[in-house]
């Protein structure tokens, strides 16, 4: 579990670091196959892939103040 949090917050970073729409794409890209790599850990963890949806969420509220931010430029 620590593992998978870890690598999350790197893909959260790399969002963070995005300064065009394009990178911001390519960060949603790898959160997609962090999601995918991780599914098999994500069932085991079970009761309904709750830390998995606590990512997307998570992920999706920082892409779209991100995508906010980057649009002001």
């Amino acid at each position: 579990m620590e593992n998978i949090d870890k690598e999350f917050r790197w893909v959260l970073k790399v969002l963070d670091s995005s300064t065009t729409l394009r990178h911001i794409k390519t960060s949603e890209n790898l959160f997609n196959l962090f999601l995918k790599k991780h599914s098999q850990s994500f069932k085991s963890l079970g009761k309904k892939d709750i830390y998995k949806s606590i990512c997307k969420e998570e992920f999706r509220s920082n892409m779209k103040e991100k995508i906010r931010e980057v649009q002001k430029i």
